[in-house]
């Protein structure tokens, strides 16, 4: 091209961006060889490219291919590969010749993929990407959304962290480009939000979620529409909008139930039932409805017990039956059912133990197997098994280091170290160890204030933040520190009465805001402030009586109820007014009596009865000395 053509051009299409990366890189590619710039564009169409795969692209021979590279590299908008050995055309230039070229020549544009994907395919994940990627392209929407469901489903039943992240990595490019339509679209759309789910906004998550489902309907894809609708409620969920996050969830299980009907013996339908039941369940334990929570938890756990016992080598299968006896375990443990707990924790455990050691590499397993440990450890604390439970916790903590390890970034990994670093202070706390516990509490808090200013919509990360520093004021507190444990008490309480407002009807933030009352009025009746430190357990209390109310059978509830009682009759016999305090220490009395009787191995239990009985003892016999 003359000089005078090129300034020509230049001073025509100078405001837009695209026509001019275009003409620079033809300019670029004519200083070298006028023939140069359609195999430029060829080199466009892949992420990479070397002499073979030039080859491949433009049908001719090594030689040629390896001429062309050679002129190539030397191109500005060409730099070096060194993952593949090989070099790619810049991504900005990159994007803009493959839209141009898609643009201009769509029948040459789809060649060219349909090249690249041939030669491209392999067994490596990253072969793999690159020949989706071009599928994506150009296959019929039906058939790419299949391949890439596919492909997502089996790394993410094997745990393939990376290779997922790459993955999502190829797909937003795809997304930001338009290129996909139809149920491509939405099989993308949903498969980088569960990919991306942690590491983007809550509110972008939700928008993919909600995007894809009507893409979904108009396909007539009621299993992708199921799919959708799951992903739509886990971010509900994590806003904390449990009425949202319920409809949800149930119009998946209703859509799974009608394809169940139409097909018993689907095998994966079956399982697909089960997630949806598993997670109707969720929503109904954080409402606080533990009976029908139970139900639901129940027909995940029956259903995969059907399952794995037509195949018990189906490792997506038992690892779904490790979380139904995760699900069940945690319900029976909210209804004090301590040794029932313990079993369900236990087949967890063992499955988990066995699947990780099939494949230590499964980072998603690993994780699970990490949650297993937490499980078993409370309610061998709850046992009263301090050694046994800070073994467990121990366990489950240098798993999530090492995950962590692998990818600081990944917020789910990190979430979950940080409850591990919860639980064992929760043990060294109960060993007395108070300057120990304080470390693994202020690790704790420390993920959680990083993760809830990454997304401060998430409730659930705000909801964790708030038990941190309740945790780091009941240390300080135990140190005498009344002070320093003030400021952390009434943050968590302020975070959890924003929570609240927000929901009313989650149970789960309810019974926090009342322990975040009660929480307060300690350090004030400590004080010496009666009058204040009353009003806060007087909060605490009528918020657990309408729990108690809602759940009677809620034994974690009428352990905070008897809690209650005790902190405002011991209010009352510091301000003299003994009767109203006998009538609080008889009604804790009563709790406690009853929870033992439930389950008389509860170690915490029997603890709690003994101190009721003789707090009401020593109130008695005050009061006898008062009337003599």
């Amino acid at each position: 091209m003359h000089i005078e053509d090129a300034l020509e051009q230049l001073q025509r299409i100078q405001n837009d961006p695209q026509a001019l990366t275009v003409l620079t890189a033809k300019l670029s590619c004519d200083a070298v060889d006028p023939v140069l710039f359609p195999v430029l564009q060829a080199a466009a169409i892949p992420h990479w490219f070397d002499a073979a795969l030039l080859a491949a692209l433009l049908e001719t021979d090594l030689a040629t291919a390896t001429c062309y590279y050679q002129q190539l590299i030397t191109v500005p908008q060409v730099e070096s590969f060194k993952a593949r050995n090989a070099h790619n055309v810049h991504e900005a230039t990159r994007l803009v010749l493959r839209k141009q070229l898609a643009t201009d020549n769509k029948p040459r544009f789809d060649e060219l993929s349909r090249r690249a994907a041939d030669c491209l395919a392999g067994p490596e994940a990253h072969q793999r990407i690159e020949a989706l990627y071009h599928r994506l392209t150009i296959d019929e929407p039906v058939e790419a959304a299949a391949a890439l469901l596919k492909l997502y489903q089996e790394w993410d039943r094997a745990g393939r962290f990376e290779p997922l992240q790459a993955l999502a990595l190829a797909l937003e490019e795809l997304l930001a480009s338009d290129w996909l339509k139809g149920v491509s679209l939405a099989c993308a759309l949903e498969s980088v939000g569960r990919i991306r789910s942690g590491r983007l906004p809550l509110k972008d998550i939700e928008s993919m979620a909600w995007a894809a489902i009507p893409l979904f309907m108009t396909a007539n894809d009621v299993q992708g529409e199921a799919d959708a609708r799951q992903l739509l409620g886990n971010t509900l969920m994590a806003r904390g909008d449990l009425a949202g996050t319920l409809q949800q969830y149930q119009t998946c299980k209703d859509i799974m139930l009608r394809l169940t009907r139409l097909d018993p013996n689907n095998t994966d339908r079956q399982r697909d039932l089960s997630v949806f039941h598993n997670c109707v369940g969720g929503v109904l334990k954080a409402q606080g409805k533990l009976v029908e929570a139970l139900l639901e938890y129940q027909a995940h756990k029956d259903i995969l017990l059907r399952l794995t016992r037509q195949d018990p080598a189906n490792a997506v299968w038992q690892r779904e039956l490790s979380v139904s006896h995760n699900n069940v375990g945690n319900v029976f443990q909210a209804q004090g059912k301590l040794a029932e707990a313990l079993l369900e924790f236990q087949a967890d455990k063992d499955i988990m133990l066995r699947l990780t050691r099939k494949d230590p590499d499964n980072t998603g397993w690993q994780r699970d197997l990490s949650i297993s440990h937490n499980n078993l450890g409370r309610v061998l604390q709850a046992q009263g098994k301090l050694a046994e439970a800070l073994l467990e916790f121990q366990a489950g903590k240098e798993i999530m280091l090492r995950l962590t390890r692998l990818d600081p970034d990944n917020t789910d990994w990190q979430q979950v170290l940080s409850a591990s670093h919860a639980n064992l202070g929760n043990v060294l706390q109960a060993q007395g160890k108070l300057a120990k516990a304080l470390l693994e509490y202020q690790a704790y808090k420390n993920i959680m204030l990083r993760l809830t200013r990454l997304d401060p919509n998430n409730t659930m990360w705000q909801r964790d933040l708030s038990v941190s520093q309740n945790k780091l004021g009941n240390v300080l507190q135990a140190q005498g520190k009344l002070a320093e444990a003030l400021p952390e008490y009434q943050a968590y309480k302020d975070i959890m009465l924003g929570l609240t407002r927000l929901d009313p009807d989650n149970t789960d933030w309810q019974r926090d805001l009342s322990v975040s009352h009660n929480c307060v009025g300690s350090v004030l009746k400590a004080q010496g402030k009666l009058a204040e430190a009353l009003q806060e357990f007087q909060a605490s209390k009528d918020i657990r009586l309408r729990l108690t109310r809602l759940d009677p059978y809620n034994t974690l509830w009428q352990r905070d109820l008897s809690f209650a009682h005790y902190g405002i009759a011991n209010i009352f016999e510091q301000q003299g007014r003994l009767t109203e305090a006998l009538i609080e220490h008889e009604a804790d009395l009563v709790i406690a009596e009853n929870l033992v009787q439930l389950d008389k191995t509860n170690a915490e239990w029997q603890q709690d009865l003994a101190a009721s009985r003789e707090a009401l003892e020593a109130l008695k016999q005050r009061m006898r000395q008062v009337k003599n």
